[in-house]
């Protein structure tokens, strides 16, 4: 583990915690099921209501008028921020996304699981006796570990209405595309059960 992610972890560890594992998510740019719909979608509210705001803008300065009407005023207002939201989810989510996985730091302890993002988002700690584990392997030998409450009741994790945008921004918690995901998994899985044996006795 490099210094400055050792660093970036030790100020976030209990007295008595210790670090079994360390590792990051896939790198590069990733895709995830949900694209399907969002890239398309994105397109399709977009184009329109940049070819129609450009139409108006322009329209207004070739003719030189003076007066721009309203209505027309109001809707390109209206269809400014709803273009850079479709941009967003058409192409700058993707290199949001790379770039924190660039900086986001996964870890393991005998007590929880750490997931630490890059600046401007907040790190999770994940109490081991609270959640149980799933593991999605992939053919190329990576996978990704979804951290579950054990409670059953759905923690929220994401960004405001619920939208998840890239494989680790807006997602629940998990270790995403990790290399020897099954020998961490069953790692987790036994330091989960200790834990709660432990705290039940």
């Amino acid at each position: 583990m490099l210094e400055q992610d050792q660093d970036k972890l030790s100020s976030r560890l209990r007295p008595n915690e210790k670090v079994l594992w360390t590792g990051r998510p896939k790198q590069g740019f990733a895709f995830t099921r949900l694209d399907w719909f969002q890239i398309p979608a994105s397109v399709v509210i977009m184009a329109p209501l940049l070819a129609i705001s450009c139409g108006l803008v322009g329209g207004a300065f070739r003719d030189y008028q003076e007066y721009v009407d309203q209505r027309q005023l109001a809707f390109v207002l209206l269809a400014i921020p709803l273009i850079f939201v479709s941009f967003y989810l058409l192409v700058g989510r993707f290199i949001h996304d790379r770039i924190n996985r660039a900086h986001m730091i996964y870890a393991l302890t005998n007590e929880a699981a750490h997931i630490v993002p890059m600046w401007g988002l907040l790190p999770k700690r994940l109490d081991l006796n609270r959640y149980d584990m799933r593991l999605e392997q992939f053919i190329d030998g990576q996978g990704t570990i979804q951290f579950v409450p054990s409670s059953g009741r759905p923690q929220w994790f994401g960004y405001p209405f619920g939208g998840r945008v890239g494989a680790t921004i807006g997602q629940p918690p998990r270790f995403y595309r990790i290399e020897n995901a099954s020998v961490v998994f069953e790692q987790a899985k036994a330091l989960s059960r200790d834990r709660k044996e432990a705290l039940s006795s």
